[in-house]
């Protein structure tokens, strides 16, 4: 009897310093591989303690998926813009393409009775080269917003010019 005492004693001395030391990380139920780590685990708290941890744990990558997913919509939805904003581009683009043609066509078409006539004409010819040119380079990818802005600006005015040369240079063939 004295022996299953003592053999009682030193179980029970065992399971309570085996609670002393054991961990949330310790009372892993996958991990608890005898009868007194888990009667440690239970009486302790472990279990509770890494259920709890677990749940933490499940919190904390619900959280960081919450964000990638957030992140991700984000990004979506900046692509759609950009796509948008991209055919917008390619649409002004082409209607800028054609007026130029209009431009050529427009200045094929004029009329020249002299010297001076020819010269403004060859002017004409020269600003519409550089505002194809101009034009191209608005096709560059790696232009910045403020970049394409300046181009556009100076497209623009080129345009506007020619537009109003044509216009002058028909008024003096007419009234000639």
């Amino acid at each position: 009897m004295r022996g299953s005492i003592r053999i009682l004693g030193g179980a029970v001395m065992v399971a309570v310093l085996g609670g002393c030391a054991t961990s949330a990380a310790d009372c892993d139920p996958s991990r608890v591989r005898n009868v007194l780590d888990a009667g440690s685990c239970t009486a302790f708290g472990g279990f509770e303690a890494n259920l709890a941890q677990a749940r933490s744990d499940l919190e904390a990558r619900r959280q960081e998926l919450l964000v990638q997913e957030q992140s991700a919509a984000a990004a979506q939805a900046r692509q759609a813009r950009l796509s948008t904003d991209l055919d917008a581009r390619r649409r002004d683009l082409e209607n800028q393409q054609q007026d130029l043609d209009r431009l050529q066509l427009t200045l094929t078409g004029v009329e020249t009775h002299n010297d001076r006539d020819r010269a403004r004409v060859t002017a004409m010819q020269e600003q519409l080269r550089l505002a194809r040119a101009e034009l191209a380079r608005l096709n560059d990818p790696a232009l910045t917003p403020q970049a394409i802005a300046e181009e556009e600006a100076r497209l623009n005015a080129r345009r506007a010019a020619l537009d109003e040369a044509l216009r002058l240079q028909t008024e003096r063939v007419l009234q000639e």
